[in-house]
């Protein structure tokens, strides 16, 4: 049944029009219910936002309803950033839409070999290596595959080399390896005496001559001499000294050797080659157990009764392996 309120000065009101329930009137407020007795609202405003937890220009209400809040939350909408290598973004406070990205450009190297050579190989900075990079080695990086003294990669060389082809120390008038041009006569012998000039060794033109002009009122004549280059050769690398002859004469015999002392008086050398057959072609002095620096010397004896001039040509020294 219907009823109303009496209101003083006459009227009333009809409480079939107070739809409201408890739940629609703030906690601890009274209203008249739809039967006329007092209701006690039940609603209760609980919200826990901040105005830095809406977004900027918007409005709301959070535990009084008597009072609208304005929020302030920045709309950054789509935010976009390029990051550097190793770097970092701080992203800002606010809104996002979700269609910012952070991205990063970086610069890629695959795998790849490095061969060493003689110029400095760098792999560049700024980039990320998505393959792996290999310096190559060689197990014969070595000392003894370097020529001394020679360092590589932290290697230093003991190799002191082959020598498979001829050093040339004279070749048709050619000299070389530290060798003057020319040689000196160290001693003569003629007949006797030390004083007479008729065996000579000399360099002339192309060749080295060894020779001795037999005179007709001379008789059982001993002609000697000895010379050597003007220059020591380090001997140490080489197993061989080898010397190419051609001849007119006959000579006694002819020598050729080596020896440290730069005087020596007679033939009296540290290792020699020596022969009576005169054959035109190479001789050789088997050097191979000598090492260090050593005199080289030619010479040769003879004795005739005739009158004859004897002549022997070198027309090359060398040093050999082989």
């Amino acid at each position: 049944m219907a009823m109303g309120i009496w209101l003083p000065g006459g009227g009333g009101a009809d409480l079939d029009a107070v739809t409201a329930s408890a739940g629609d009137v703030l906690a601890g407020k009274v209203i008249v219910g739809p039967d006329g007795e007092p209701l006690t609202g039940t609603l209760s405003l609980s919200g826990n936002a901040s105005d830095g937890q809406v977004l900027s220009g918007q409005t709301y209400y959070n535990t009084d309803a008597k009072t609208k809040r304005t929020g302030t939350m920045p709309n950054k909408e789509a935010v976009n950033q390029s990051l550097a290598i190793n770097g970092s973004y701080t992203i800002p406070e606010g809104y996002h839409n979700g269609n910012g990205k952070v991205t990063q450009s970086v610069k890629t190297k695959g795998a790849q070999t490095f061969t060493p050579g003689r110029s400095n190989q760098s792999i560049g900075a700024n980039q990320w290596l998505s393959g792996a990079q290999t310096i190559m080695g060689d197990p014969n990086l070595k000392p003894e595959n370097i020529k001394k003294g020679v360092p590589i990669f932290g290697n230093v060389g003991t190799h002191e080399g082959y020598v498979t082809s001829p050093l040339n120390l004279f070749n048709k008038g050619v000299w070389s390896n530290l060798q003057t041009s020319g040689i000196t006569e160290t001693w003569k012998w003629d007949n006797g005496s030390y004083s007479n000039t008729y065996p000579v060794i000399e360099a002339i033109n192309s060749v080295i001559l060894m020779r001795v002009t037999i005179r007709n009122d001379q008789t059982s004549t001993q002609y000697k001499c000895n010379a050597r280059l003007n220059s020591t050769v380090n001997l140490s690398d080489y197993k061989y000294l080898k010397f190419n002859v051609n001849h007119t004469g006959n000579f006694q015999r002819i020598y050729f050797g080596v020896s440290k002392n730069s005087n020596l008086q007679a033939f009296t050398y540290d290792s020699v080659y020596s022969e009576t057959t005169e054959i035109t072609g190479v001789k050789v002095v088997d050097i191979s157990r000598l090492s260090g620096d050593y005199f080289i010397y030619l010479g040769f004896e003879t004795t005739y009764e005739t009158t004859r001039n004897e002549e022997y040509y070198v027309d090359q020294i060398f040093l050999s392996n082989t």
